[in-house]
């Protein structure tokens, strides 16, 4: 199965994303899963980072998740505008 163009999120997002793992407190995040369902989870964003020219969330929990799958976190959009790319 070939895998999405990955759609870059907007840059503020990504800040906020960055201070959140930096902050090392539990975030409640909603992501859509493989499987196209809506997964939600409070948990600590270990990391924040890019392979590939695609970026992703390491959760505390090892799982990865690419930004452009990004529901909400912490109840804040992360879909719809994302004009202002890094």
């Amino acid at each position: 199965m070939k895998e999405e163009k990955y759609i870059p999120i907007n840059c503020d997002l990504y800040d906020e994303l960055e201070i959140l793992a930096m902050h090392k407190q539990k975030t409640v995040i909603v992501y859509m899963d493989s499987g196209k369902e809506k997964t939600l989870q409070e948990v600590l964003i270990k990391n924040v980072y890019s392979r590939e020219k695609v970026e992703y969330l390491q959760l505390e929990t090892g799982t990865e998740i690419r930004l452009d799958q990004l529901v909400t976190v912490d109840g804040k959009p992360f879909t719809g505008d994302r004009a202002k790319k890094c």
